[in-house]
């Protein structure tokens, strides 16, 4: 309510590596908060929230661009972009120490077999974007980030091959196909999208007599009429800082359905436990150039 008539707002996500590891989040974030008013030279006029429904737990925030006088908050954007994050970084450390050179490298192994796009993928990415392809042979790359986890890229290149994702061209050469990044991006969704399906199943005991083979995704079509409980809702996945909504639903025909809408405002009015029934939108069918012209002969 006090930010209704703000020019803008600042939305941000705070989502540490190690936060599982963290204490507590509420009190992470406070901490990073104050630690902006210090660096804007203000008190700034802040609300948060914690999400616990993905693997990694991680807070929203919405802050209103206002400074304590009332007058406009501006913030610069590398500020927005760095300067948030670094001073997030300095607070985990704070709290759980330095990461040595083997904690990054455990963690970027783990990467290695990953359905989702990983920071090995960037790096492969931004290695072709500049040189037009992928050399992990010794030596080869300029970039010290490359040589010093070629092994893992290799592996890593490997496993984007078994996904006919990549192509190695050349011993150690490496050709990233043009839709690697989006195809990662959409299997990591859908895979946060099962895992979203899972959690509520487990949450209502019925984990066991739904498997996988009874989940069905719709997205934002629901292409068949749908009768049954509300399991879940919240935020659309891979869509955090959008206002997509998704329901889990327990349908009557025995199946798990996924479904997701654009308009938030559409399920105010419905909550867990809540029986809906979905119905899927007829499309006018718009006429084609070979059906206006067996019309006109």
């Amino acid at each position: 309510e006090r930010g209704r008539d703000d020019r803008h707002q600042f939305r941000f996500i705070v989502a540490p590596e190690d936060g599982a590891e963290l204490g507590d989040l509420k009190t992470f974030t406070r901490d990073l908060m104050r630690q902006m008013e210090q660096d804007l030279d203000t008190r700034l006029d802040w609300i948060a929230v914690d999400h616990h429904n993905t693997g990694h737990p991680h807070t929203h925030i919405i802050v209103r661009g206002v400074l304590d006088d009332g007058r406009i908050l501006n913030i610069a954007g590398d500020y927005i972009a760095q300067g948030i994050r670094h001073r997030a970084q300095e607070l985990v450390t704070l709290e759980l120490g330095p990461q040595t050179e083997l904690d990054v490298a455990q963690k970027l192994r783990r990467e290695v077999e990953a359905e989702r796009l990983t920071r090995l993928d960037r790096m492969l990415l931004a290695e072709q974007e500049e040189r037009g392809i992928v050399d992990l042979r010794p030596d080869a790359s300029d970039s010290y980030t490359v040589r010093a986890n070629r092994h893992l890229l290799m592996d890593r290149a490997k496993r984007l091959e078994r996904y006919d994702l990549a192509e190695e061209v050349e011993p150690a050469r490496w050709r990233l196909k043009a839709d690697a990044e989006r195809t990662l991006r959409d299997l990591g969704t859908r895979n946060e999208i099962v895992a979203t399906m899972q959690r509520a199943l487990a949450d209502h005991g019925l984990a066991e007599e739904r498997g996988m083979d009874r989940y069905v995704i719709h997205g934002q079509t629901v292409t068949e009429p749908i009768v049954g409980r509300v399991l879940a809702k919240g935020l659309a996945a891979g869509d955090e800082m959008g206002d997509r909504m998704h329901l889990v639903i327990d349908a009557v025909d025995g199946r798990t359905h996924y479904v997701e809408t654009a308009d938030a405002t559409r399920l105010d009015a419905v909550g867990r436990g809540h029986i809906v029934a979905l119905d899927p939108v007829p499309v006018k069918a718009e006429p084609r150039a070979a059906d206006l012209n067996i019309r006109d002969l």
